[in-house]
Parts: structure tokens; C-alpha cells; sequence
């Protein structure tokens, strides 16, 4: 007869639902309006600085911002990353 293996799992630990670990997805988004921008890239310099050394798998993009504009950010992109620009102009 065969041997029963004793479980090492908590108690109940069966029924718990597994954890499936995912990778996120990572978007940049680079704003300049100061109420979004202290959590994300505030300027165009500083987005594009990040968009070039990391990777990301999308770009929210503000056309009109300082030092960079959404332009010169587009120009200066060295990787291949969808862009999605925004834009409050009439």
C-alpha cells in the first residue's frame, strides 16, 4: 500500500484560491498640468529622459508642455512605443 504524503500547506490552504502572478502593463505619462503632474513625468524633458531608459508599453503624451513639447518628444523617442496624444486645445 502506498504511502500518504503529508500536505506542509497551512490549514485550509487547498481551498484558497492560487495567486496568479501577472505583469502589469507600465504607461508613461507625461503632463504638465500641475493637479496630474506631481504624480507622473511634469515636463517633456523629463518624460522623454524616462521613455528613453525604461521600457514602457504605452506613452499618454500632453502636446504643449515646457522645455519639450509633445513634438520634440516624438522626435526624441529612440524606442518603438505606442503614443497616445492629448491634447486641450479647442
Amino acid at each position: 500500500m502506498a504511502e500518504k504524503k503529508k500536505s506542509t500547506a497551512a490549514p485550509g490552504a487547498k481551498d484558497a484560491p492560487k495567486a496568479v502572478a501577472k505583469k502589469g502593463k507600465k504607461i508613461l505619462i507625461v503632463e504638465d498640468e500641475h493637479p496630474l503632474a506631481h504624480a507622473l513625468a511634469g515636463d517633456g524633458e523629463a518624460g522623454l529622459k524616462l521613455a528613453n531608459a525604461e521600457t514602457f508599453h504605452m506613452v499618454l503624451l500632453d502636446l504643449i508642455m515646457p522645455k519639450v513639447d509633445g513634438f520634440g518628444f516624438l522626435e526624441g523617442l529612440k524606442k518603438k512605443t505606442p503614443v497616445i496624444v492629448l491634447s486641450n486645445l479647442g
